[in-house]
């Protein structure tokens, strides 16, 4: 049976193929749900609603979807998500993760408040204290394995901490996003012409039976050059992008080949929400592909399929075993060969 390889699997895989073994094949996966991925696919769902009011022809699906407004899908989205085969509610999810980054208190608003349940003040003192909990903890002076979690949770949040922490980052991230949306839709949506297609999939077939998988984010022209049809990506980013991550990038490179098409380009909603006008800042990217850096990637990609065929998951310690600023989830395995229930499941034993 051939392998399935995405960008996001290959990247997984050159950042640490025992990484990708734990992931894909043993299925082990982390209880944590990170606000990155959960904003990020409302986000995305959201504009996505948005995109097809630029597209002429709608399947059942996409009719489906029109049901909703943006902000209505974004809302929905951000509130609900199957984890780990499991219906969460992410604004009472205990497993959650936020970044610093995720709280801004000026996004509350009143009818926030009376969902939180405290006003203004605790909201941001409790935020500050927790992270600073967290940290505490973090570098105890204790043995690695406890601070893993391997013995016991010595720490001393409560269970309704957590949750009034998990629920103030989720309205504050929640404000961040209608905020986003309503941009886009003033600002980039008037720039777009016309659209193709939306979440079309990727299927790149070899002579050994494996695939490369993806899925486009958008087909579109723009109304300065409607002529030229871009395959475009959607990115919600902490900051903005430059030139060099279009140019560089795998994942358009890869979507313009299988679409034939020579343009490409991003469109970077920053989630930082400023002070000052402009408050949300959305930046569009374009350009063309670079066959030689197209073929370098096909060839790696080759390279990788390999590679994975060869059952080479070896872990790499080089990586820090650290990754997006976080020690690597599966850290105990490689370090001590041990399961950590405190932080992972096993997704085989589960569905037993």
């Amino acid at each position: 049976m051939g392998i399935k390889l995405s960008n996001t699997k290959r990247e997984k895989y050159l950042g640490c193929p025992a990484r990708y073994n734990f992931h894909y094949n043993l299925k082990y996966r982390t209880k944590t749900l990170s606000s990155a991925l959960t904003f990020g696919v409302g986000i995305d769902e959201a504009l996505n609603r948005m995109l097809l009011d630029k597209k002429e022809d709608h399947n059942t699906e996409e009719k489906e979807m029109m049901k909703l407004s943006p902000e209505e899908t974004f809302i929905k989205h951000f509130t609900h998500m199957n984890h780990n085969g499991e219906n969460v509610h992410i604004p009472s999810h205990a497993n959650s993760s936020y970044a610093k980054a995720d709280f801004d208190h000026t996004m509350l608003s009143e009818e926030d408040l009376e969902t939180i349940g405290h006003d203004l003040e605790f909201c941001k003192a409790h935020v500050e204290w927790y992270h600073e909990e967290i940290k505490k903890y973090n570098k105890m002076d204790l043995p690695l394995g406890r601070r893993l979690g391997f013995d016991a949770n010595v720490s001393d949040i409560r269970d309704e901490d957590i949750t009034a922490f998990n629920l103030i980052n989720w309205c504050s991230l929640k404000r961040k996003g209608l905020m986003i949306i309503e941009t886009y839709r003033n600002e980039i949506m008037p720039q777009i012409y016309k659209v193709y297609s939306i979440q079309e999939r990727v299927n790149l077939p070899n002579n050994s039976g494996d695939t490369i998988d993806g899925v486009i984010d958008f087909v579109a022209s723009f109304t300065e050059d409607p002529d030229t049809v871009y395959v475009v990506d959607n990115k919600t980013s902490a900051q903005a992008y430059n030139q060099k991550k279009l140019t560089e990038s795998d994942q358009l490179h890869l979507y313009a080949y299988y679409k034939e098409l020579e343009n490409i380009a991003y469109i970077v909603c920053e989630k930082g929400i400023r002070k000052k006008d402009p408050r949300v800042r959305i930046s569009i990217l374009k350009g063309s592909v670079d066959e030689d850096f197209t073929g370098d990637l096909l060839d790696s990609y080759e390279e990788t399929l390999g590679e994975i065929k060869e059952e080479n998951f070896n872990p790499d310690f080089k990586s820090g075993c650290t990754f997006f600023y976080k020690q690597c989830e599966y850290y105990s395995i490689c370090h001590y060969d041990k399961f950590d229930d405190n932080k992972l499941i096993d997704m085989k034993k589960e569905k037993k």
